[in-house]
This record gives structure tokens, C-alpha cells and sequence, in this order.
């Protein structure tokens, strides 16, 4: 399994790297060893939901910016049974469009050099998903093998501050894709 930070020219993804003075503004999985499958990439749009395109499709829609390759320690955890967590937890789940207005405006407040008054995204559906949320279903996966978050703590994230948390687990390997 290999967790994606991409960006493209959209507009959004423009808004995004400005607000938060990133390099990426998305994020997705790619499940790269199911043999049924090939590989394919699991990911929430704004303009379809939680879904799931072979990385070709991703590829075009997307640069992508950082990989990390996620290999578990001692846990003996199965690609496979990543995906079935995914497909159960998140599939056909709606975009969290209140959540990335949520981020519209605490990146705002940040150009504006204004301190954030929030502790927590008041805004965000819990039924609904934006793109930084679907790391959350493998929680229980990551937690076994000593990576440790809650949903509320990715919520709070941009896609980038999450790479920033990941990339210093020794679970995390970068790798080019």
C-alpha cells in the first residue's frame, strides 16, 4: 500500500497550495499488490465521492508530489485486507465539501495572519468524506503497528501537514511512483 500526495492546476488545488503554502493538495491510497486488481487508486473528489480508478486515470487527473510506501511491522497485515477495510469503512461515501470549506477558511486566516480560533472542524459531515479523510479507515491497521492517530487529529490536517506526520514513522518509506 502506498499513500499518494498529489496536486494538479484545478483551481482548488491552486487555492490549496497558496492557503497553506504547500507543495501538494490531495491525497489518496494506491493499493499496488492486489492480483485481482492491478494497480488501483482509492481516493475521495469533490466531484464523485470516495471512489476507486486504476493509477493511469489517477495519474492524468493528478501530479503526484510525495509516496510513502507503507510496510507493517511485525503486524502481519495483508494489502488485501487494507482494501477490504477501505471498500467496507469508505466506499461510495459522499465528498465533505463543508470540510474543505472548513480549510478554505482557516487558510484564509492563516494568509491573513490571524490566529485559528478553532480546536476542531465544527463544519465537516461525519458521513462525508474529503480527500485527507480517507487515511482514517486504516486507523486500526496503522495503531497495531505503533502509528498512532484519531480521525479528529487528520481532520485538523492539510494533506501536507499529515506527510509531515507520516514521513518520520519508520512504517513509511518514500518511494517514487
Amino acid at each position: 500500500m502506498i499513500l499518494l500526495w498529489s496536486t494538479s492546476d484545478k483551481l482548488g488545488a491552486r487555492l490549496i497550495r497558496w492557503g497553506r503554502d504547500t507543495d501538494c493538495s490531495h491525497f489518496a491510497v494506491l493499493f499496488d499488490k492486489l492480483p485481482s486488481c492491478g494497480n488501483i487508486v482509492a481516493e475521495s473528489r469533490m466531484d464523485s465521492g470516495v471512489d476507486i480508478d486504476p493509477l493511469g486515470d489517477f495519474k492524468d487527473r493528478n501530479r503526484i508530489v510525495h509516496a510513502l510506501e507503507y510496510t507493517p511491522i511485525g503486524t502481519g497485515e495483508s494489502e488485501e485486507e487494507a482494501y477490504q477495510m477501505f471498500i467496507k469503512k469508505m466506499e461510495h461515501r459522499a465528498y465533505d465539501k463543508k470540510a474543505v470549506l472548513w480549510l478554505a477558511m482557516t487558510s484564509l486566516l492563516r494568509k491573513l495572519k490571524i490566529s485559528n480560533p478553532y480546536s476542531e472542524n465544527k463544519w465537516g459531515d461525519a458521513e462525508d468524506v474529503y480527500c485527507q479523510e480517507v487515511i482514517t479507515c486504516f486507523g486500526e491497521i496503522f495503531a497495531r503497528d505503533g502509528v498512532l492517530f484519531t480521525p479528529r487529529d487528520i481532520e485538523m490536517l492539510d494533506p501536507h501537514q499529515a506527510y509531515a506526520m507520516l514521513v518520520t514513522c519508520p512504517q513509511f518509506r518514500k518511494i517514487e511512483v
